[in-house]
């Protein structure tokens, strides 16, 4: 009798510690439950704080980055059409603009707060930076096709440009005295490289226009250099209206800060950007 009194209490010991696990393990999942709706919770207030200091940011130049958006993507040879020029754009307003705000916004958190941010969003790394630039494009690019008539009924001026070299030499020269530019189109044989020259902020520039359906050599870049130096100006830019340029153009522009532009890029054109 005794014996199986022992028996029992053993068995009930074991069961004892049985259910205690048990209990650990369910009270262990609740935590961990707990923990994770509380980081979702925390992860999605400050996702949410983001999209709306990215709203706040955007919302004000909306338009303004989407006249940019119509302007300067141009369609290539190949009826594709090319966003290399606007991203380059929303790079510079992402780094001019948002990133110092950003900053402001993330220096004001807690540091559990900071710990909860995706990585790289503290010290703006590459990637993210990169990222950031795509969000802001996709919201451009979502925004203009969502207005797309009433941006092409506004700004349909410029896609339309003449065909005679001299009009559209007057042509660019318009486009720039529309940006506020001090303009003098040159028009003759002597004109040194320089079709153009315009003036504004203490700047200089000098414009070789190119009427061309095809592809835009060395020689225009040689030509624009030749005009910056007698002129003495401070920035230099061949235009053509193909937006098309050689190998050998795109490299001798690079390394001689000469800018290649198709004339949708001229609007609104910031030679800081560059």
């Amino acid at each position: 009798m005794e014996f199986l009194a022992a028996l029992v209490m053993v068995f009930l010991f074991f069961a004892f510690q049985a259910w205690e696990k048990h209990e650990e393990k369910i009270q262990s999942k609740i935590d961990l439950d707990n923990h994770l709706k509380r980081t979702k919770s925390i992860n999605q207030k400050i996702e949410q704080k983001f999209d709306q200091l990215v709203m706040d940011t955007i919302t004000p130049h909306i338009e303004k980055l989407c006249e940019k958006r119509h302007y300067l993507v141009i369609k290539d040879e190949y009826n594709v059409e090319n966003f290399e020029a606007l991203e380059k754009e929303v790079r510079y307003f992402v780094s001019k603009v948002f990133l110092p705000v950003h900053k402001e916004w993330v220096d004001s958190l807690s540091a559990a707060w900071q710990y909860k941010l995706p990585s790289g969003a503290i010290d703006h790394s590459k990637e993210w930076v990169n990222e950031t630039i795509s969000h802001f494009l996709n919201i451009v690019e979502n925004t203009y096709q969502k207005y797309r008539n009433d941006f092409e009924n506004k700004y349909t001026e410029v896609r339309k440009f003449p065909n005679d070299p001299y009009e559209y030499e007057k042509f660019i020269g318009k486009i720039l005295q529309n940006d506020s530019w001090r303009v003098r189109v040159t028009q003759g044989s002597n004109d040194q490289g320089a079709d153009v020259i315009a003036e504004k902020n203490g700047m200089k520039l000098v414009v070789q226009c190119k009427r061309f359906k095809g592809t835009v050599g060395n020689k225009a870049v040689q030509e624009v250099l030749a005009g910056q130096k007698y002129f003495n100006a401070t920035h230099a830019i061949v235009v053509a209206s193909s937006g098309i340029f050689t190998k050998s153009a795109q490299k001798l522009a690079a390394r001689s800060n000469v800018e290649l532009l198709h004339h949708n890029q001229l609007v609104g054109w910031n030679p800081q950007i560059f």
